[in-house]
């Protein structure tokens, strides 16, 4: 079997490259390791609506903030679920 010359170059430098990407010691510089310098966060109230509304009942929760929550978690975190082009079919059995 024989390599070829390029091959075993090109193989050198990407293992150098891994070898200098593991030591680099400049790697933790902007990494903050004291919790003084964190600044103040406070959360969100939950039974508030992002326009201000108060949540007092169920109701209010399942109709406003929860479909709230869920729609902003799909723009900022996790990302919209495709809908399917057909309904899904759930089936199962019990033995």
């Amino acid at each position: 079997m024989k390599i070829q010359f390029p091959l075993i170059v090109l193989l050198f430098c990407y293992s150098i490259n891994l070898i200098h990407a593991q030591t680099y010691e400049g790697k933790f510089l902007d990494a903050n390791y004291d919790e003084s310098k964190i600044p103040e966060y406070a959360l969100p109230d939950i039974l508030k609506s992002f326009d201000g509304k108060q949540i007092k009942t169920i109701g209010d929760w399942e109709k406003t903030r929860k479909p709230e929550i869920i729609h902003f978690f799909e723009q900022n975190i996790y990302g919209e679920v495709p809908t399917p082009f057909s309904p899904i079919e759930k089936s199962f059995e019990i033995m």
